[in-house]
């Protein structure tokens, strides 16, 4: 096998994470979608917020429709956008499940939600920093 078949085998994770990034928000976005159309298919009187449910999830739905196709075009800074897009998403999940949560259930594990959401938010502003601290730490070497 020489080298040109192995380079074209092979993925950068810029690419990995591009496709990763790619599936999940095509995945949340026909989520999202499914989650709006089942809310106009709850009677009134079963729930208060239908309206809202469907308004969250067709928002959601579209703003992941759009990420996507923005990562399938490769656009600039469409990585950067999907990972916080994503981040946002499950903040506002957990904040939902917080203001809404009824069962002791859902009572129950909302610690372990919200630490997972704050993990997340940390690792993305870590990795989204990291290209800046890099580049700081070459001009740094470079004027002593």
């Amino acid at each position: 096998m020489n080298s040109q078949t192995t380079s074209q085998t092979t993925t950068s994770p810029r690419r990995r994470v591009r496709r990763s990034l790619t599936v999940l928000s095509l995945v949340l976005a026909l989520v999202q979608a499914g989650a709006a159309a089942h809310a106009v298919n709850v009677p009134p009187f079963a729930s208060l917020l239908a309206g809202v449910e469907f308004f969250g999830g067709a928002v959601w739905a579209g703003a992941f429709a759009i990420a996507s196709y923005r990562l399938i075009r490769q656009k600039p800074n469409a990585i950067r956008a999907a990972g916080w897009l994503v981040v946002g998403f499950f903040g506002y999940t957990a904040a939902r499940l917080t203001w809404f949560a009824r069962a002791d259930y859902d009572r129950a594990r909302l610690p372990i939600v919200w630490a997972a959401v704050i993990i997340l938010t940390i690792l993305f502003w870590i990795l989204d920093l990291r290209p800046a601290l890099s580049r700081r730490g070459r001009h740094m070497e470079k004027n002593e």
